[in-house]
């Protein structure tokens, strides 16, 4: 286990270094996971895409959050064939836009369209892409959880 760590902060301080993170403001391990979401907002989501498979040679099995409204993220059918054989997904369902302003309808066809994309051959787990806040009508919810109880039984259907 403790080489598996070293590994990952070594992969981890290369990601900062490339973010162009100061060697001096290198996070400690327990902001890692936020100061990684900054340096990689910094560097692009493309930056963060690039060291991705960085992680997955070092063991991570989940990418959460996929946000689907981020950059090259939003490119759910290229980040499948990318890197779909080896990483789960976790996410996907937007919390900006579908979840506080879709319809719970909205919401619906949205966890199947990202499902039919993310989901084939496995490694998808939806969910929302960050913490659902109080602006988010408690069906959208509802209709989210119905939906992923619908379409997320394999094998999938269109």
């Amino acid at each position: 286990m403790g080489q598996l760590l070293l590994l990952a902060l070594e992969s981890l301080g290369r990601l900062l270094t490339e973010a162009g993170v100061d060697e001096a403001r290198a996070p400690l391990l327990g902001s890692a996971k936020g100061n990684i979401g900054h340096a990689m907002s910094a560097a692009g989501v493309a930056g963060m895409l690039a060291g991705l498979q960085d992680f997955i040679e070092i063991g991570v099995d989940i990418l959460n959050p996929i946000q689907t409204s981020a950059g090259s993220m939003s490119d759910l059918p290229a980040l499948k064939k990318r890197f779909g054989d080896n990483i789960v997904f976790c996410g996907g369902i937007d919390t900006h836009r579908i979840l506080p302003y879709g319809s719970p309808e909205d919401v619906r066809r949205e966890v199947r369209r990202v499902m039919q994309i993310l989901g084939p051959g496995g490694g998808c787990m939806i969910g929302a892409v960050h913490t659902v806040m109080n602006d988010v009508p408690p069906e959208n919810v509802l209709a989210m959880v119905d939906a992923v109880e619908e379409f997320g039984r394999y094998p999938l259907t269109d």
